[in-house]
């Protein structure tokens, strides 16, 4: 399966193809006018061709000839494909201090070590600053 992103680029590649073209197609025109001026209709038929040549080019970018798909192909491609992304994405995840707990407790304790480790680390980075959890501290107030 192709992605959104895939078919975006390839989108854009299409039309930065044709853009350079038509801007070969315009340089050509400009010549051709000038030379045309110049009282040389001869080499300004031939750039004029050039321009025509240039122009057919940007179309076939444009319908995206050179891959055999038109853009309303590919945009659909990319439609589906953002379609499929959103069907078949997982749904979103939020990691609680509940779910942990639970899975600690459903694998009886595997890995163990690694996560006692990564609380006395975290309790020697914290050794030395202000300590202010008001939930750890004692109530003022007995209910």
């Amino acid at each position: 399966m192709t992605t959104y992103s895939y078919h975006a680029d390839q989108l854009a590649l299409a039309y930065g193809g044709a853009d350079v073209f038509e801007d070969y197609a315009r340089a050509r025109l400009t010549e051709a006018y000038n030379l045309w001026l110049g009282m040389n209709d001869h080499a300004a038929i031939d750039k004029v061709i050039t321009a025509c040549i240039n122009l057919c080019t940007c179309i076939d970018y444009i319908v995206d000839e050179y891959t055999g798909s038109v853009p309303y192909y590919r945009l659909m491609k990319i439609h589906r494909s953002a379609w499929e992304y959103t069907m078949y994405s997982p749904p979103s995840y939020t990691l609680t201090s509940k779910k942990i707990c639970e899975a600690w407790a459903k694998n009886d304790f595997k890995d163990r070590m690694l996560t006692i480790a990564f609380i006395d680390r975290m309790r020697q980075l914290l050794w030395d600053e202000p300590f202010r959890v008001v939930w750890a501290g004692k109530p003022e107030e007995e209910y």
